[in-house]
């Protein structure tokens, strides 16, 4: 998946696959997780928040289900 470069000091990037509702986030100790069943509109609010880090363990973080990819 296509990722996007994010200026975070707890995310490096983060992609978003529409047609299957997948979230990839790679954090800054470049572990790799897939989160499932997230909404274009939630991931579009992870972009613009002020705090990825705050946003993700608030909305996202044990919410969802997930696979480490690395």
């Amino acid at each position: 998946m296509k990722r996007i470069s994010i200026s975070s000091d707890f995310i490096l990037s983060i992609g978003y696959d529409k047609s299957n509702n997948l979230l990839e986030i790679e954090f800054i100790d470049e572990t790799i997780y897939q989160y499932l069943c997230i909404s274009e509109k939630l991931y579009t609010s992870l972009l613009n928040s002020r705090s990825k880090k705050k946003f993700y363990e608030k909305k996202i973080k044990e919410k969802y289900m997930c696979l480490k990819l690395r």
